[in-house]
């Protein structure tokens, strides 16, 4: 917050903004996993989250939002929706020069809501969705970056909030 404050003093409103943004990941990453939160605070970390992407790649990747406000009062599990979004910057759009598109979506249900995160990456092959769906950890070849444990935790703890193994679809094309 201190570094928010001299770049704003100092007229770096850019900066400003990717520091403020960088406190409120930090701020929202170190609370306790054992609580929930609405839809809208998971919204808006992966909107600061996608701001420092576009800082550190410029056009490179754009993020869309297309939220039905109707939904973001819902509660859910905390960081379950950035483990996808990381995924898809890494693994499905990482080695893009430009192009690269991730789309955020939440669509109001009969029963909840649907948060879906879309990119136009290479596609993962269904023996790969079969295994990070079934908790198992692979190895990335991108040095430093593992597969599919990030999202076996998230289904995990989504599985036991809503009492339901129906929590997660993945879909390549």
């Amino acid at each position: 917050n201190a570094g928010v404050q001299l770049a704003m003093i100092e007229g770096a409103d850019r900066t400003s903004g990717f520091l403020d943004d960088i406190a409120k990941i930090f701020r929202y990453n170190v609370k306790s996993l054992n609580r929930v939160v609405k839809i809208k605070d998971e919204i808006d970390m992966v909107r600061a989250y996608g701001n420092l992407f576009n800082v550190r790649f410029g056009d490179a990747i754009t993020f869309e939002y297309d939220i039905d406000c109707n939904a973001l009062g819902y509660e859910v599990p905390p960081l379950i929706v950035q483990p996808f979004v990381e995924n898809s910057t890494i693994h499905g759009i990482g080695n893009f020069e430009n192009g690269g598109k991730i789309k955020i979506s939440l669509v109001k249900t009969v029963n909840g809501a649907n948060i879906i995160i879309e990119d136009n990456g290479v596609g993962i092959s269904e023996e790969i969705i079969s295994k990070v769906l079934g908790g198992h950890q692979l190895e990335s070849k991108k040095s430093g970056h593992t597969t599919g444990i990030g999202i076996y935790n998230v289904v995990q703890r989504l599985k036991l909030l809503f009492g339901t193994d129906d929590v997660i679809d993945i879909k390549s094309d």
